[in-house]
Order: structure tokens, then sequence, then C-alpha cells
């Protein structure tokens, strides 16, 4: 969320659910992004010391939201 207060003018990158390279548009396959209405935006990944993560940013009647789901592959946690 401090992303999205302090830099609001690259809200439109986090918003993105296609890109367009070299005259191809490719949609994400990222359903909370195509589907999930007041998406603002999200990031997952995979990294060693916290495993597959996911973070989201939502907004419901005029109030922003906030999320982190991860889990941690080394100990199925």
């Amino acid at each position: 969320m401090e992303v999205d207060r302090l830099f609001p003018e690259y809200r439109r990158f986090f918003l993105a659910s296609a890109v367009t390279i070299d005259g191809k548009e490719i949609k994400s396959n990222n359903l909370l992004l195509t589907r999930f209405s007041g998406t603002i935006g999200m990031k997952t990944g995979f990294l060693c010391a916290s495993g597959r993560n996911i973070v989201g940013l939502a907004t419901r009647n005029g109030k922003r939201h906030g999320g982190y789901f991860g889990r941690d592959d080394r100990t199925g946690t």
C-alpha cells in the first residue's frame, strides 16, 4: 500500500492486465487482476527465504485493503 500511496503516478503499471511486446498482446493469467473488481495491483513471486508468496491491493467502498499470503515450501506451511 505504501508504494501506491507514495507513487500514484505509477499506479497504471500495477493495474496492467496485459502488455504489448513487438505488437503482440500478452494477457495476464492472474485472475485477481482480470476478474476481481477493485484490484489495484498485486505481485506474485518466489524467494528462497520466504517461499511462494502473493501481495495484493484492492479497493472496497472507498477504502484500500492490502494482504500478504505466503507459504514456506521448505516446510509446507
